[in-house]
């Protein structure tokens, strides 16, 4: 009679999947306890039985030569049903086994007696059994043993499974530590690759900057030669320029006396663009002396000088009773100041002006801003202004020579600050400007 199906089938299926023993060869650790099972248990046959879907095989065996059997005749396949030792003392009187193929025929069971072979988590995989040609039982001792040696084959499953497992996390381990080697030894390379690429890079770096440096101190040395040199064949200009508008303004005719009107204009605005242009060129060139300078009497001193314009333009001025101190060259931030409050006046709409002056503290800097309601630039112009020479407008318009922002940017750097416009055409511009607060002692 067949066994009925084991109730937990497929996960004790599962576990004798994973130890990974079934069709293995031959192994004299399970060998001996075979051999040891058949003497102690004075039986001919004696085996190690994992039992499959639809076969039992054997993985290791005293007194039979075949290597495994249909399940359906299995006596083991009734004893993974309990997790006790099953006997069976006389299989002809047993219902279960009196006409089993293996007790009517070869190799004759009578008796049998099989310890379950039960995994730690308390799945049966098969059994320990002995086999004997006669009906007979087990001494107390006798079946105490074969339960022994039972748990000794579960323990060499578990132990193979286990270096199995050690095996494979050293090979995984083995593999991981090779990858790492290797990208290690990439890694290296590239890394020697990209230092090298690096320090040939800061050398044309190095090279380039010193050029550069070079470049500019000869064109800042050029602009104030110009500038300082050409001052004085201009003054001789003028002189004759005046000399003859004196002498002869009443003899020649309307058209003689606005040809020199244009020169004398000219003459005019050459001669501040060579003013700024030097001012330029002594602020690239210069070192600048820092010491503690009070905005608050240095923009009084700015409005004082462009009072006349302000009463002009009847423009309005504020700014808070105090401003604060910060480091720097109190000549060049003057120069800074002036630009930027005649810049407001300057490019006034037809409303009066109103320039509202504002200082916070930004880390370790002074935020000043200067705002107005003038004109207001352009957004595509709001970085332009402050190259050299750059005009937004014709000099009929306003006038001017298109350095006074690019030497307030110039000054602003000068000091380790920053310096920006926020506008809106029409409305108004507000120039940020950040400079370095007064040092703490």
């Amino acid at each position: 009679m067949p066994a009925p199906a084991h109730p937990q089938e497929s996960s004790r299926l599962d576990i004798l999947r994973q130890y990974k023993i079934i069709d293995t060869n031959p192994e004299q650790d399970y060998d001996d306890i075979t051999a040891l099972a058949s003497y102690i248990c004075d039986a001919p046959i004696a085996l190690i039985s994992l039992v499959e879907l639809n076969r039992q095989w054997f993985k290791s065996k005293v007194g039979l030569n075949c290597s495994e059997t249909s399940r359906d005749v299995s006596f083991c396949s009734h004893a993974i049903l309990t997790p006790e030792l099953m006997v069976v003392e006389n299989a002809l009187a047993d219902e279960r086994f009196a006409n089993n193929p293996l007790v009517t025929g070869f190799p004759g069971i009578r008796f049998y007696a099989g310890m379950p072979l039960v995994s730690p988590n308390g799945h049966a995989v098969g059994t320990l059994c002995v086999i004997d040609h006669q009906p007979r039982s087990l001494s107390p001792a006798q079946a105490q043993a074969l339960e022994t040696l039972a748990h000794q084959v579960v323990a060499q499953m578990e132990l193979r499974l286990a270096l199995g497992k050690l095996s494979a996390q050293a090979q995984a381990l083995a593999t991981a530590n090779q990858a790492l080697h290797q990208t290690n030894f990439d890694l290296d390379a590239r890394v020697k690759a990209r230092t090298s690429e690096l320090l040939a890079a800061n050398r044309r770096y190095e090279s380039l900057n010193a050029e550069l440096t070079r470049s500019n101190q000869e064109l800042a040395h050029l602009a104030y030669v110009i500038s300082h040199d050409l001052q004085e064949p201009l003054r001789k200009v003028r002189n004759y320029s005046d000399l003859l508008k004196k002498r002869y303004s009443n003899q020649l005719d309307e058209r003689a006396d606005k040809y020199m009107g244009h020169m004398a204009s000219s003459i005019t605005r050459m001669t501040q663009l060579l003013k700024d242009l030097l001012a330029y060129s002594r602020i690239s060139r210069g070192e600048c002396r820092y010491r503690p300078v009070a905005l608050s009497p240095l923009l009084q001193k700015v409005i004082g000088e462009l009072q006349t314009k302000i009463e002009q333009t009847q423009a309005t001025i504020r700014f808070p009773s105090e401003l604060p101190i910060v480091e720097g060259n109190e000549a060049k931030l003057h120069q800074l100041l002036h630009n930027l409050i005649d810049n407001s006046l300057k490019f006034r709409s037809d409303a009066p002006p109103q320039i509202d002056v504002q200082a916070i503290a930004v880390g370790q800097f002074w935020q000043i801003s200067i705002a107005d309601n003038g004109i207001g630039i352009a957004p595509e112009f709001l970085e332009r202004i402050f190259a050299v020479f750059q005009r937004l407008h014709v000099r009929e318009a306003y006038e001017g020579t298109g350095i006074g922002l690019a030497l307030c940017k110039r000054i602003v750097e000068r000091h380790g600050g920053q310096i920006w416009v926020e506008s809106t055409p029409g409305k108004g511009a507000t120039f940020h400007v950040t400079l370095p607060q007064k040092a703490q002692l």
